[in-house]
């Protein structure tokens, strides 16, 4: 038995990951903020949230286009 609402899933499970991909976007930019402020071993903050910010933006990107809602007429 199929269920009909997969659609509906696929949708949430999209915006689950650009939700995600957001959360790690400004956790990244605020790493790289307090890094770049400290100075000195602040730098290692800065690339701890360079990596977070690249990881937000490929999940932010994969929820972008993951999935199309495609309506079927009966």
């Amino acid at each position: 038995m199929r269920d009909e609402n997969d659609g509906c899933l696929a949708l949430l499970q999209d915006a689950k990951e650009i939700l995600y991909g957001i959360f790690w976007l400004l956790a990244g930019g605020l790493l790289c903020l307090i890094g770049a402020v400290l100075g000195g071993w602040g730098v290692l903050l800065l690339a701890v949230g360079v990596f977070l910010c690249a990881g937000g933006f490929v999940y932010a990107r994969h929820g972008y286009h993951h999935h199309e809602v495609v309506e079927k007429q009966d």
